[in-house]
C-alpha cells in the first residue's frame, strides 16, 4: 500500500543522489526527451550521446562518460 510521505523524510531516507552524467540537466538512470520535428533533433540528439560517451562538454555543459542508449521513435 502506498504512503504519504514529505519532502524532508525523503530526502532523509535517500541522501545520496545519483551521479549527474550532463551536469545540472540528467542525472544516472534518468530519461531524457528530445521532442522536435522530424528529423530535426536528429544531428542534436546524435552529437549529444558521442559527447557523452565520450565525456566531452556539450553546448556548455561538462558531461560525465557514460554509456549512452539512443531510441529514435521516430516513424
Amino acid at each position: 500500500m502506498s504512503r504519504i510521505i514529505s519532502t524532508e523524510t525523503l530526502m532523509q531516507e535517500n541522501p545520496k543522489m545519483s551521479d549527474e552524467i550532463i551536469h545540472g540537466l540528467l542525472r544516472r538512470s534518468e530519461t531524457m526527451n528530445i521532442i522536435a520535428p522530424p528529423k530535426s533533433a536528429l544531428s542534436l540528439t546524435t552529437n549529444l550521446a558521442i559527447r557523452a560517451s565520450l565525456g566531452m562538454d556539450f553546448l556548455g555543459f561538462k558531461t560525465r562518460q557514460s554509456e549512452i542508449l539512443v531510441i529514435d521513435n521516430d516513424t
